[in-house]
């Protein structure tokens, strides 16, 4: 609990490259979803990868900011506007422990090494 800036490093590299980019669910009762009418057996699919690059919710939103994540940012985001491991009923049954091991294994190797770029090198995904 004490790891916080290592705590928010993860929520924000979790926020701009999550587990996977999109999330697909089957409707099962017909509804409506931003004005469009949604039947059973479509195939509906969210993308944690766009939204939570959309800068209605995040400032600078391709911008690497581990800071973003103080203040009790996260409980004023409206629901599902950061869903690395999906939400709901659904969500990943491992999300805490995958958490809690990023943040350890990465305090862990940050207090073994020191890491450097390498000058005029780009960096990319």
């Amino acid at each position: 609990p004490r790891l916080t800036f290592t705590t928010q490093i993860i929520k924000e590299a979790l926020r701009l490259y999550p587990p996977a980019w999109a999330i697909g669910r089957t409707v099962v009762q017909p509804c409506e979803v931003g004005g469009c009418e949604l039947k059973p057996g479509q195939f509906v699919f969210m993308s944690p990868w766009i939204v939570q690059r959309d800068s209605r919710y995040f400032e600078q939103p391709d911008r690497f900011m581990p800071q973003r994540w103080s203040d009790g940012f996260e409980k004023q985001l409206p629901t599902f506007a950061y869903f690395p491991f999906g939400g709901g009923p659904r969500v990943c049954i491992g999300q805490a422990f995958a958490i809690m091991e990023l943040v350890l294994v990465l305090a862990t190797i940050f207090q073994q090494f020191r890491f450097e770029l390498v000058s005029e090198q780009p960096v990319e995904l």
